[in-house]
């Protein structure tokens, strides 16, 4: 017998990482996360479950890698790996069954290499630096200092620092420590030779490198002293160098910069009559000079610069040599003398000291003074001494010779100077203004304007200045201020208007006064004739007892214009006289003939005129009335009219005639011609029948007249036009003055004895009964209401049926009338059977209507004769 023995694993054996303990994977340092580093494999002899192998790290826990736990692949998982700060990582990877109840592990030790990879050059933290030194820096003094860092692992700390280019080849100027980056001065510097260097430096890691720029600015010392050129100086000027005048530019340069080479220039000693611009070194002559007294001046040319914290200075000497010069006329103290001299000033009086100088050395005192006339004759009326006084000679004459015209002449052995004099007599008052006419006459119109020139006197005075300045007064002839004289121009103005009727002519006395102390002054005469014009426009006078004067208007020509207020009856006829005006005017003649007119502006409609337009008073007439209405007034159109009437001379030409106006108001008495107007026009109402008091129409009626007695308004009803009974209605006052309602009466309306009214209420004035009325029409419609029941036409209906009719078979038609409106629902009738239908064999076909009809077959024998009672309502609300 053949026996079949099946084994069943049990979790005996633990995985197996094989023979050897350990295993290595080698990785470069640039290896991202996610990358495969290595795979293990374990094998378990087991099967299923028990061989199902799950692998994971154990130990350390914080090593930067990760194992898929069913392939065993290990993977990276940091961002960065540097082998020179751990260049081997070592941890434990277990292997562990899935065996039940108990599963088994192995660990396997995995060492993993991190390969150094250089990927990354050195940068430089800045890619330019900037030192500034002063050119006495000390040698061995740090200039600046670089720093560069590498991304590869600690490769920044391998960094090599050197000097590529931008110093000299030979002595060279910087020295740069490779390790620390320090760049020290090793040579002096030059801020003349060598204001600026720029250093190309490089940091190396071995095989990578890069290069920064370091820019050494030099800064200026003050290491080198201003040097003049030339170092001396030496010069010769004439004694008359004026002052300010160049006479030599000291020169000088500084190699150093900026304040270290701004110089200044001054003298020394200071005392010497020279001075120097601080800034451009020019020497200009400070003082006068006189070779006579000294010849050559000698002093100390200094230079120095700006520089801090110490200044450097150069001297250089000086030497002016001043030559003699006789080169200056004498030169008086004033270029033209003008002298005033009283024309009866005494011989041998002092009229003026010349006085005469000479720029050259010492040869002021030497001067000898002359005097003559103009045109080299020796004067006669005046002297002159050595000391330069001018005197009176002989006697002077003003109006003879006023003014003389001298030549001062100044020699100082050499040459010679010379002056005006001019001796201006001056006046003495002795002569008295004398005017051009010895009397002066004017014509002027009396309506010469105020300020207007009457005249002009002039005189004139042979004295001079103020002895010969005239001044005007009028003395007498002028008590009532009428003129005005310029004391100045001897203008004669008019200060106030004449009168040509108060008075026609003036004798004015007019005194010519000089200035002199004392004055003199000489009289003449100025007639002045006043001549008449037409200066006086007529005037109106209240002529009539009917006028009211109302006030004043602003007037056509700029003055005040006198109203006066006139009624008239609006219904006036034609010619009546409106009023009687009168203008009167001073003047004579035809300046005094007074025309008057009417402004057509303002009588457009030609409804007055004048009866006559000269001499006499204006009698203001209406014109004829209007043929068709045979009136000339509507007051109520037109309640006033305001006429402007004008008073006109006769003066020639017409361009110097004068006017006048009066404002004539024209007030229209009211007159009853107006009939009074209802506010509403003819209309139809309309009221419900059986409604007593009910308000059918509001109304009022006005009057065109003035308000007053021709202005009242009652009404009156008039009876039914339609109906010869009494009319049931009444009109009543409401509450608002002249306001009335037409309402029904109490009594109620019956549409059934009277369907509709025809009313005429009239509007009349009763304080004037016989006036013209007004007449309001009004048609009354009576509204019907559901007040009649519906009647049959016959007491009794009968009909005999025969049994074999059947159903439909029309029977007969009943009739009833009702008394309501026709055409309304109070009339339309609904008729019924209310009682005797037994069995339901007739109705009304259609329903409601009045045609009996067979509903159903009947039985003689059943039922042999049926009393029906018909019942007949109509549609009205309520029902009947």
């Amino acid at each position: 017998v053949a026996i079949e023995v099946t084994v069943t694993d049990i979790n005996d054996s633990p995985p197996s990482f094989g023979s050897n303990p350990t295993s290595t994977f080698s990785m470069p340092e640039t290896q991202g996360p996610d990358e495969v580093v290595g795979t293990v494999v374990a094998t378990d002899a087991d099967v299923g479950s028990n061989a199902a192998v799950r692998y994971s790290i154990v130990s350390p826990p914080d090593v930067p890698f990760a194992i898929n736990a069913t392939t065993g692949v290990i993977t990276s998982i940091a961002t960065a790996y540097c082998e020179n700060v751990t260049a081997l990582y070592a941890m434990v990877v277990e292997a562990r069954d899935q065996g039940s109840p108990t599963s088994l592990a192995a660990q396997l030790t995995v060492t993993v290499q991190v390969l150094d990879v250089n990927d990354h050059s050195p940068v430089f933290e800045e890619a330019q630096y900037n030192a500034t030194l002063p050119e006495d820096l000390a040698l061995g003094s740090v200039v600046a200092r670089v720093n560069a860092t590498d991304a590869d692992c600690q490769d920044t700390a391998k960094l090599v620092y050197s000097i590529v280019s931008g110093d000299r080849l030979v002595n060279p100027l910087f020295a740069m420590d490779p390790v620390s980056g320090i760049i020290t001065l090793r040579a002096a510097l030059d801020y003349e030779s060598q204001p600026t260097v720029d250093l190309l430096v490089a940091a190396s890691d071995g095989s990578r490198s890069s290069t920064a720029v370091v820019s050494v600015n030099v800064t200026d010392v003050n290491d080198n002293a201003p040097v003049l050129t030339p170092a001396a100086y030496s010069v010769a000027i004439p004694e008359t160098s004026p002052l300010g005048s160049s006479i030599f530019t000291a020169s000088a340069s500084d190699r150093d910069s900026w304040a270290n080479s701004q110089l200044t220039f001054a003298l020394w000693p200071e005392t010497v009559p020279f001075t120097i611009n601080a800034t451009t070194g020019v020497v200009v002559v400070a003082g006068t000079f006189c070779a006579d007294v000294q010849s050559t001046y000698t002093f100390t040319v200094i230079v120095h610069d700006s520089g801090l914290p110490r200044s450097r200075n150069t001297t250089g000497p000086a030497l002016v040599t001043v030559y003699d010069v006789n080169n200056h006329n004498p030169v008086f103290s004033q270029s033209t003398y003008r002298i005033h001299v009283l024309e009866n000033a005494t011989e041998g009086s002092i009229v003026v000291v010349a006085n005469a100088t000479d720029a050259d050395c010492l040869d002021t005192p030497k001067i000898a003074y002359s005097l003559a006339e103009f045109g080299g004759a020796n004067s006669s009326v005046f002297n002159i001494s050595q000391t330069g006084a001018v005197q009176l000679a002989a006697r002077l004459d003003r109006e003879t010779t006023p003014l003389y015209q001298l030549q001062l002449t100044a020699d100082d052995g050499g040459r010679t100077g010379v002056a005006a004099l001019q001796v201006v007599v001056d006046d003495v008052n002795d002569n008295p203004p004398q005017f051009f006419l010895p009397s002066y006459s004017q014509a002027v119109p009396e309506d010469r304007p105020v300020g207007s020139v009457v005249a002009t006197v002039s005189a004139s005075d042979l004295d001079a200045g103020l002895n010969a300045r005239v001044r005007y007064y009028l003395t007498c002839g002028n008590e009532d201020a009428k003129f005005a004289l310029n004391d100045t121009t001897g203008v004669v103005e008019l200060a106030h208007t004449l009168d040509f009727e108060t008075v026609s002519s003036y004798a004015l006395c007019v005194t010519a006064q000089d200035g002199g102390s004392p004055p003199l002054a000489t009289n003449v005469t100025l007639t002045v004739t006043v001549l008449d014009v037409n200066d006086n426009p007529p005037s109106f006078v209240n002529q009539t007892g009917n006028l009211t004067v109302a006030g004043s208007s602003g007037g056509a020509f700029g003055t005040a214009t006198p109203v006066v207020v006139v009624s008239v009856a609006e219904g006036a006829i034609a010619d009546e006289v409106v009023a009687t005006l009168l203008a009167t005017d001073p003047d004579p003649g035809i300046n005094g003939l007074v025309r008057y007119s009417i402004d057509p502006l303002t009588n457009l409609a030609n409804l007055f005129r004048l009866d006559a337009v000269t001499a006499a008073p204006a009698v203001l007439l209406l014109t004829n009335s209007d043929p068709q209405s045979g009136r000339i007034f509507d007051r109520e159109t037109v309640p006033a009219y305001n006429l402007t009437l004008t008073a006109e001379d006769s003066a020639q030409p017409a361009g110097l005639r004068l006017r006048s106006n009066v404002l004539v108001m024209v007030l229209l008495t009211d007159q009853n011609d107006n009939p009074p107007v209802f506010s509403v026009a003819n209309t139809s109402v309309s009221t419900p029948e059986n409604s007593p008091g009910v308000g059918l129409l509001n109304f009022t009626a006005t009057d065109r007249d003035l308000v007053g007695p021709n202005s009242d308004v009652a009404f009156v009803l008039v009876n039914n036009l339609l109906n010869a009974n009494a009319t049931p209605f009444e009109l009543v006052p409401l509450a608002a003055p002249f306001w009335y309602q037409l309402r029904t009466l109490v009594g109620g309306l019956d549409r059934e004895m009277v369907s509709s009214y025809f009313l005429q209420i009239e509007a009349y004035n009763p304080n004037d009964p016989a006036a013209e009325r007004a007449v309001l029409e009004v048609t009354v419609t009576v509204l019907d209401r559901n007040d009649e029941p519906p009647l049959f036409t016959a007491p009794l209906y009968a009909y005999v049926l025969r049994e074999t009719e059947q159903a439909g078979f029309p029977l007969l038609t009943v009739s009833a009338t009702d008394a309501d409106q026709p055409g309304t629902p109070n009339t339309q009738l609904n008729f019924s059977i209310a009682a005797g239908n037994n069995g339901s064999h007739f109705t009304f076909s259609p329903p409601g209507s009045p045609n009996l009809v067979l509903a159903s077959p009947v039985v003689r024998s059943v039922q042999a004769q049926f009393d029906l009672t018909i019942t007949v309502t109509d549609a009205g609300n309520p029902t009947l």
